[in-house]
């Protein structure tokens, strides 16, 4: 584990996780969704691992998402399906 037994942030954590697992792109999504987490400016209850783990988790599925969005755009889904787009 990357904090076992350490009292880390969550954006340290974020940080280990990255170092140990790089990937640029899910690293700028889970720092983007951690600073707007911390303009809300609330108590964030629980451990800064379940939170990390929670915007990583979040930031992963949002980026596979907006990929099959890109893939599977309107006009794909036209084609793929067949339908005259004059008939939706």
């Amino acid at each position: 584990m990357i904090a076992e037994n350490q009292m880390w942030s969550c954006q340290q954590i974020l940080t280990a996780f990255f170092d140990k697992f790089p990937d640029r792109q899910l690293q700028v999504e889970a720092n983007s969704m951690l600073r707007m987490l911390a303009k809300l400016d609330f108590p964030m209850p629980g451990k800064p691992g379940g939170w990390a783990g929670g915007i990583i988790y979040a930031a992963a599925t949002s980026i596979v998402r907006l990929a099959a969005y890109q893939v599977f755009s309107i006009g794909s889904v036209r084609s793929f399906w067949c339908f005259d787009g004059d008939n939706l």
